[in-house]
C-alpha cells in the first residue's frame, strides 16, 4: 500500500469523455497528495494527471449538490490540459489549484481529510504560483 496515499468512503467514478478508443473510468478519492510525485513528474505526465482531473470536475459541476463557484479560480487560470504549449509549471500550478477545489467540493469542512487536503492544495498552489 502507498504509505502516501488513504481513501475515504466517498468514491465518485465517471466515464472519460476523452477516451479514443476504449471507456476508460477515472475513479476519484481523497489523498494524501504525494507532492513529490508530481514536482518529478514529466510534462507529459501531469499533463494527463491535469486531464483526468478536468474529467473529475465536470463531473462535479453536473452535480446540482455542489457550487458551481468553487471551481471559479481554476478557470481564470486558463490553463487547460490540451495546452501543451504552456510550460510544466503554469500546469502544475493549474493542478493544485484544481485539487484544491476538488477537494472542497469533496470536504465536508476544514477538518474533514478532504478539508485538509484541500488546505494543502491552497499552500501547494501559492508555492507554484510563485515560481511561474
Amino acid at each position: 500500500m502507498d504509505p502516501h496515499a488513504t481513501t475515504r468512503p466517498r468514491v465518485v467514478t465517471v466515464m472519460d469523455p476523452h477516451a479514443t478508443t476504449r471507456p476508460r473510468v477515472v475513479t476519484a478519492t481523497t489523498v494524501k497528495w504525494p507532492t513529490a510525485r508530481i514536482v518529478g513528474m514529466h510534462k507529459d505526465e501531469l499533463l494527463e494527471l491535469h486531464e483526468q482531473m478536468v474529467t473529475i470536475m465536470e463531473y462535479f459541476r453536473s452535480q446540482e449538490t455542489v457550487d458551481g463557484s468553487l471551481f471559479e479560480p481554476y478557470d481564470e487560470l486558463d490553463v487547460d490540459p490540451s495546452h501543451v504549449h504552456k510550460s510544466k509549471s503554469e500546469h502544475k500550478h493549474a493542478v493544485f489549484v484544481l485539487g484544491n477545489a476538488l477537494a472542497s467540493a469533496m470536504s465536508e469542512d476544514e477538518f474533514s481529510p478532504a478539508g485538509r487536503v484541500g488546505k494543502r492544495m491552497e499552500e501547494l498552489a501559492e508555492d507554484a504560483e510563485n515560481k511561474i
